[in-house]
């Protein structure tokens, strides 16, 4: 992507204030004025993943790597954590021209639909941080469900192969692709898909269902705690449109506020029709890669597979909010 030429002077000290709500609606301003060169390559990024849960880069290099290709605006969404938000926004603080937005990406349990819901716009992180304890309890004991079925299968493998890094160092929080990591290493699998193909998806044969709190318990959560709920990836969802519009109709009257419209594994038509979707029940739509780095290279920071183009635009919504 070719990089962005930030705005002149007197603009840009308008974006440097200490007013967010001034700073992102100048980003906008300058937009319309045509002082921002190649505005189809201005985009935002709300969803991605660090080393504080699955995701390989860390929190510093994902605003590195956000500032490199000229996003205006960038998420972190660690599952179930919020580990990573501080050293993400002393990053941040490098680059007054990126908006870093505090976000997690939060399981639930939803009978019939496999459902995550983003938090974004996180303002106290000491309540989700406090909740990550009892999520981090129900990943823990998947994992050593995952493991005795492989320990079944006849693979060597420990919860400590699992939870220590490479600089021996252990992890806050783990999940499957962390499983795959070392099944890889020991050579058990060729590939991290392979991994999961025949281990690790649903219905493969270590497979575990993890223990998630109650979808409307988790919205409002995040609502009382003055932060964005939207919907993760609705394709991922595996419900058909009908069943997937009456979700978010019962999702709204809990407190949903947002669906995730923009995403790397759905496609400009399955977009226009989320978008559609939203707009009909009133709901804003926010965008993400949902970028994990060398775990899935396919997705790359800000475009996906290469055709997801998040607009700034979707940042309204959040200005709005400011005025509050």
């Amino acid at each position: 992507m070719k990089q962005v030429r930030r705005p002149d002077s007197a603009v840009w000290a308008v974006f440097l204030s200490d007013n967010l709500s001034a700073r992102l609606a100048s980003v906008l301003l300058c937009a319309n004025l045509g002082q921002i060169e190649n505005m189809e390559n201005l985009m935002i990024d709300l969803h991605c993943h660090s080393t504080a849960s699955d995701g390989t880069d860390s929190p510093s290099r994902i605003i590195e790597k956000a500032h490199e290709i000229g996003l205006t605006a960038i998420a972190l969404t660690d599952h179930d954590v919020v580990d990573g938000l501080a050293e993400f926004q002393a990053a941040a603080a490098k680059y007054p021209g990126l908006w870093a937005v505090n976000g997690t990406e939060l399981a639930v349990d939803c009978p019939g639909a496999s459902v995550e819901i983003l938090a974004l716009d996180i303002k106290d992180v000491n309540p989700f941080r406090e909740r990550q304890k009892k999520l981090i309890a129900f990943r823990n004991q998947a994992l050593v469900e995952r493991i005795d079925k492989l320990n079944g299968l006849g693979i060597e493998i420990t919860a400590e192969d699992v939870y220590l890094k490479p600089d021996g160092s252990c992890r806050s929080v783990v999940g499957r692709p962390h499983i795959a990591a070392v099944l890889l290493e020991k050579g058990y699998v060729a590939t991290i898909q392979e991994a999961f193909d025949r281990y690790l998806k649903r219905g493969a044969a270590a497979y575990v269902p993890k223990r998630n709190p109650p979808l409307r318990e988790t919205i409002e959560f995040i609502r009382s705690h003055n932060a964005v709920a939207s919907l993760a990836h609705p394709i991922h969802t595996r419900l058909d449109d009908e069943s997937l519009f009456n979700l978010l109709k019962k999702m709204k009257d809990y407190g949903l506020q947002a669906m995730e419209c923009y995403h790397s594994d759905q496609t400009p038509a399955d977009t226009r029709k989320y978008l559609q979707m939203a707009g009909r029940l009133g709901l804003f739509a926010t965008g993400g890669s949902d970028y994990h780095g060398a775990v899935h290279p396919d997705i790359e920071l800000g475009r996906g597979k290469g055709r997801l183009n998040m607009p700034d635009s979707l940042l309204q919504p959040f200005i709005e909010r400011k005025k509050l």
